[in-house]
């Protein structure tokens, strides 16, 4: 009886390769033919009692199979007779090679396919070990009669059919435990090749000690795994989120928490750490297992969206959005008797700037002047952009008007160089509007929609100068606001009339003119 001689190589799934992964070549089947003390006198039991064994094969195959079917666990794997009669064919094939004599090759690839087949379907080492002690059972008795009833004839030959059952039992056990090395290997290798961070931390002591790291937790936290194991996993630091962490720990549950840490180059590295207990005998804790990922792209994505969200594209200036929100915070600590300003900057005749020399122009003149006006912010102060040429700054802790005049020169006088674009020199001016809280409202709306009325009242004044907001101011917005809506309504109305009346020179009686009347 010949069998193969093979070196191992990777597993492709078939039964020459699991059999040359799991070492089984001539020499392996020859020692445990010759630890089990199967010869060919066996083979010659066998095959002598062979025929008569064969005639009780069929009514021990229907007993075998309707035993079967009456536990749970095996009858979800024999739902249907097609499925039964399939089987009874495989166990006759069996049964045949099984007495035949010859236990080759052949014989003991066909052993560990079955192995394989149990072990895919999920046939479990117990339900099949249970199998075969009944298998072995009920082929006591036939065995029994087919040796004539004479113990002299029927000892040997049942020990001889024991010899090759175990055989087969220990080919096909190994098939299993070969199936779940198999898969901790390549649950090992996907560990290992994973692009996530994978840790095993120890539960004791409480600094939870990492005993396991794969290759990705190591490029992550920038450290050789010789230097990291041992060390606590990550949960000892002073950041919030390891305090989340040691509480997770501290409770025995799932962790989660993103942590803030410094590479050794000095930059800033966000993690995103999961954390989970893994529980031994008597439901209490013996590791914990983590994953973590390097989420610092990400972190610095969303960074830069919230910075997008609340500022200027252009001037990288607060935008309207976080100026309000300054400024509700400016209101909620003037309560406290802080007093601010707000002042209304709009550049003078910037549209001339764009018409003539073009956008990219008008934008290098808009970063120049927000470069200027945030060199006059103080620590507290909130310069932002609006829209177009409109600027406006929250000026803190001012004590009164005076104050504020004196910041609204400055802000002038800082304009007042020309501004140098793309070889040429281009003079700025602006008109600012001056509100102060809480003489000129108490909210957002009403301080910026003083401080715009009174940077108009510069802009009447001759422009490159500012104004503070006052009541006669509002009025006269008011009034003419209504004279302007009064004027429209009268216009759709038909309510006004065109008259041209001419003027005429007194000296000499001459037209000089017309004057229109409406």
């Amino acid at each position: 009886m010949s069998c193969r001689q093979q070196t191992p190589t990777l597993a492709s799934g078939t039964v020459e390769d699991i059999a040359a992964e799991m070492g089984i070549d001539a020499a392996e089947i020859a020692s445990r033919k010759a630890f089990l003390e199967l010869t060919e006198a066996d083979a010659v039991h066998l095959r002598n009692i062979r025929g008569k064994l064969a005639a009780a094969q069929n009514g021990f195959a229907d007993g075998f199979y309707e035993y079967l079917r009456q536990l749970p666990e095996l009858a979800a794997l024999l739902p249907d007779e097609a499925t039964v009669a399939r089987l009874k064919a495989a166990h006759g094939r069996y049964f045949a090679s099984l007495t035949e004599g010859d236990y080759g090759d052949a014989y003991v690839d066909g052993r560990l396919r079955v192995g394989m087949t149990h072990a895919r379907i999920g046939l479990t080492p117990k339900w099949y070990v249970g199998a075969f002690r009944k298998y072995l059972s009920d082929m006591l008795k036939a065995t029994w009669v087919a040796s004539g009833e004479e113990f002299a004839a029927f000892a040997p030959t049942f020990d001889a059919l024991l010899k090759v059952v175990m055989l087969d039992l220990g080919l096909t056990l190994d098939t299993y435990i070969h199936a779940d090395k198999r898969a901790i290997a390549l649950r090992d290798r996907a560990i290992e090749s994973s692009v996530n961070g994978i840790f095993i931390a120890a539960a004791a002591p409480d600094d939870c000690r990492l005993i396991y790291i794969n290759a990705a937790f190591s490029q992550i936290i920038g450290t050789p795994r010789d230097e990291v194991l041992g060390q606590p996993c990550l949960c000892t630091g002073d950041d919030d989120g390891f305090a989340v962490i040691r509480g997770a720990i501290a409770e025995g549950r799932d962790g989660y928490t993103t942590l803030s840490r410094q590479r050794a180059d000095g930059s800033q590295q966000w993690i995103e750490l999961f954390l989970s207990p893994v529980r031994g005998d008597g439901d209490s804790v013996s590791h914990y297992v983590g994953v973590l990922n390097d989420v610092t792209a990400r972190k610095e994505a969303e960074g830069q969206l919230a910075f997008l969200a609340n500022h200027d594209s252009l001037t990288n200036l607060p935008n309207r959005s976080l100026f309000d929100d300054r400024l509700h915070q400016a209101l909620a600590r003037a309560d406290r008797g802080n007093g601010f300003a707000v002042c209304f900057i709009d550049l003078d005749r910037f549209k001339l700037i764009n018409d003539s020399l073009g956008h990219a122009a008008g934008d290098a003149v808009l970063i120049a002047v927000a470069r200027r006006l945030g060199g006059l912010c103080r620590g507290a102060d909130t310069l932002a952009r609006l829209a177009g040429d409109e600027f406006v700054m929250l000026i803190e802790d001012i004590g009164d008007a005076g104050a504020a005049a004196g910041i609204a020169q400055r802000i002038l006088a800082a304009l007042a160089q020309p501004v140098h674009v793309g070889g040429r020199d281009i003079d700025v001016a602006a008109s600012l509007g001056m509100a102060l809280h809480p003489d000129d409202g108490n909210d957002t709306a009403s301080l910026l929609r003083n401080a715009d009325a009174a940077m108009y009242a510069a802009k009447a004044a001759g422009r490159n100068t500012f104004r503070f907001y006052g009541e006669a101011m509002n009025r006269r917005a008011s009034q003419r606001l209504a004279l302007e809506s009064d004027l429209r309504r009268a216009v759709a109305r038909r309510q006004l009339e065109l008259f041209y009346q001419p003027q005429i020179r007194s000296a000499d009686g001459r037209l000089a003119g017309v004057e229109a009347l409406l």
